[in-house]
């Protein structure tokens, strides 16, 4: 499958999560990746945000653990800090509020 690296909404997601029988631990480390992955394309903070809270809903909305979601986030921003130095962020808590914010 080809994906688009502009924000394009849900469809890109869904198709990122197939529903079926997947391991739920493949699931974690997909949004592992893609989160990685956003860190690269997306220059702005905001887009950056856009792409992370609508994968942590996507997922949260399919049963994934929320706090285990948050600490994936969490353990990749300490592992590569140089993704808070790119969005000038000198606290992890600050882009932790921002990413998981469900309305």
């Amino acid at each position: 499958a080809v994906v688009s690296t502009q924000s394009t909404g849900e469809n890109r997601c869904h198709s990122m999560f197939p529903h079926g029988n997947m391991p739920v631990n493949v699931g974690y480390n997909v949004f592992y990746s893609q989160v990685l992955r956003f860190s690269n394309i997306c220059s702005q903070l905001d887009s950056f945000l856009k792409e992370v809270n609508q994968l942590y809903r996507l997922l949260a909305g399919r049963a994934y653990d929320s706090n285990k979601l948050k600490k994936t986030f969490k353990d990749l921003m300490l592992k590569r800090p140089e993704i808070l130095l790119k969005y000038k962020i000198s606290d992890i808590q600050e882009i932790e509020e921002l990413a998981f914010v469900i309305d």
